[in-house]
């Protein structure tokens, strides 16, 4: 009898093991995708298997006739217990681990509270608030906000606090996506909002076949209106930025708006290029999940600006040689643990200098920020001191709606100091904008947010631009996006030298104006005299500022030149002997 019982043990063990590997093999192959049936089935039978197999050797260990083989018998036991109660309480909901307990549910005064404290917190740490949106309309959207609450439910809430979040327009003021705690659901599509409409560009395996149709309506709500109705949870200076914004398919804000009653079996609406409508029933996806899908999970670096994921490389070139164009990808504004900044600009200066190159093109869409210090100052001395490649027509930057934070500011750098034609679509933010945002939960309900306590200055000061606007504006579409077309990459090697700033020697007495000034407390502004024509630079006593400007200077007029930065003059006022 014991033969047989220790028998069926190995053959359980055995199956076991098989199951393990070959789930475990295939978790990994079902994890760039992790959501659908197949994966759930997949994942808990190989979660299953590792319980059993911990569980039948801490057994054995329990056996043995040695005292020692049996203590860690107790502790394998005992680790194996916390590990497998981590993981079942992550499964069932992540919150319990974080918040230590049940997750909270509060009164309508204690969420009454909560609005309170987030709208206090808001006007004290912002260091702008009241620039963006009006103090009376932020505190009547507070007060009906309160007012409503105890008509509400607590997603309908929830959402009214987001939308009290995104009010500013300020897109560095958010929900904290980032919190392990945050219990929002959504649709496993991820749309983008190409030139002609919404469209599916990924999707779980169970709709792959609505990668193409263009989403028409959800439930009884059109795609326009899904967009407008949305976009009050989407804090952004311009509609670029809210266009960059997932938030159609949060079961969440559907229910908070009204657009959807519950969040299981909703309707979504497709029509194909034929005119063929489709309805299909979808349910929700755990936050994490689809955070992992669409941002934590890393994509190869030439892929569609459409995809959201983070590139594999933060910053990488080549030459085509096919082209004679030198290709430099920057997809974040952080320092590359593998490639030194110092070693990625010494191997891209030498490529300038061996290769024959018709075009430099500079690749930002992807670029959604980070540190600009210790990255950004190099990247820029690299490009605008090379003469090779910072020429008008030779040096391009491609900018997108993706391009945010620590993008724009290399965009606005690269702006004031070199002669680059800018190719694509407007930035999601302008030079100037608030940043540093710094978490807040919320006392009662414990929902945490994100606020902005820094005010960035990468332009002038009165600088009204709310975007970076391109010197081409391309159109990209869903068939670009289709049949792997890009169409600011076609713009720039079509591109014809256009006429710019061309320094003259027409000016008279050059000598006159050329000399230091004083800009303000802190800059200077230096006009000199360098290859027979005029330049200026502004400079001022931070290493690391955003205002080491230059540029040529030509005369419209006397005493008035203009410059190779877009909307920037000089004019010179005489005094009474000339």
């Amino acid at each position: 009898m014991k033969k047989i019982t220790k028998k069926t043990s190995n053959i359980i063990l055995f199956s076991c093991l098989v199951i393990l590997i070959s789930t475990g093999l295939a978790t990994v192959l079902l994890l760039p995708i992790p959501f659908g049936l197949f994966f759930n089935i997949v994942f808990y039978a190989f979660l299953t298997s590792l319980l059993i197999i911990i569980a039948y050797l801490c057994f054995r260990l329990f056996k043995s006739k040695k005292r020692w083989v049996r203590i860690s018998g107790i502790l394998t036991s005992t680790i194996s217990l916390c590990i497998s109660l981590l993981i079942i309480i992550t499964l069932i909901d992540i919150r319990i681990l974080v918040h230590q307990g049940l997750p909270p549910s509060p009164t309508g005064e204690e969420w009454i509270e909560d609005v309170d404290y987030l709208a206090e917190k808001m006007e004290t740490m912002h260091p702008g608030l009241f620039s963006m949106v009006s103090r009376d309309e932020f505190y009547q959207a507070r007060d009906e906000l309160k007012k409503n609450i105890p008509n509400l439910r607590e997603t309908q809430i929830m959402a009214g606090i987001y939308k009290l979040v995104a009010l500013p327009n300020d897109a560095h003021t958010f929900p904290n996506i980032f919190s392990v705690d945050l219990d929002w659901h959504l649709y496993p599509f991820e749309l983008y909002c190409f030139e002609d409409g919404l469209y599916v560009t990924n999707t779980g395996r169970r709709h792959k076949k609505l990668i193409g149709p263009r989403l028409v309506k959800i439930e009884t709500t059109s795609a326009d209106d899904l967009y407008d109705q949305m976009s009050k949870f989407l804090g952004s200076e311009n509609e670029y930025g809210k266009m960059n914004r997932s938030g159609l398919v949060i079961s969440e804000w559907l229910m908070g708006e009204g657009i959807i009653d519950h969040p299981k079996k909703v309707s979504f609406t497709f029509q194909d290029d034929t005119g063929k409508i489709e309805t299909i029933q979808s349910d929700p996806v755990h936050y994490l999940r689809y955070f992992y899908w669409t941002m934590m999970k890393k994509v190869d670096n030439p892929i569609s600006p459409a995809i959201p994921n983070d590139r594999k490389d933060n910053y990488w070139f080549e030459y085509q040689a096919n082209t004679k164009t030198l290709y430099f990808q920057f997809n974040q504004t952080i320092i590359q643990k593998n490639r030194p900044i110092p070693e990625f600009v010494s191997e891209f200066t030498e490529a300038v200098s061996k290769h024959d190159i018709d075009r430099c093109v500079i690749d930002i869409r992807n670029n959604g920020g980070g540190d600009y210090i210790g990255i950004i100052p190099p990247l820029v001395e690299m490009i605008s001191e090379n003469q090779k490649i910072n020429q008008h027509g030779k040096l391009f930057v491609i900018l997108s709606r993706r391009t945010f934070s620590g993008g724009v500011v290399f965009a606005n750098y690269l702006r004031q100091k070199t002669r680059a034609v800018f190719v694509g679509e407007p930035s999601s933010q302008g030079p100037n904008f608030y940043a540093t945002p710094q978490p807040v939960v919320l006392p009662n309900s414990k929902t945490n947010v994100m606020i902005s306590t820094f005010s960035l200055q990468s332009g002038f000061e009165n600088d009204p631009r709310i975007a970076m606007h391109p010197d081409i504006h391309t159109e990209y579409t869903y068939d670009d996006f289709h049949e792997d077309r890009d169409p600011a990459m076609e713009a720039i090697l079509n591109y014809q030298t256009a006429s710019e700033l061309t320094p003259t020697n027409t000016i008279i007495n050059p000598a006159t104006y050329t000399g230091r000034y004083k800009l303000s407390p802190y800059q200077v502004l230096e006009v000199d005299q360098g290859n027979e024509h005029l330049a200026f630079k502004i400079s001022d006593f931070y290493e690391l500022s955003f205002f080491h400007i230059h540029s040529f200077l030509d005369s419209d007029e006397k005493d008035s030149f203009t410059t190779t930065i877009p909307g920037v003059e000089l004019s010179f006022d005489r005094n009474s002997d000339g």
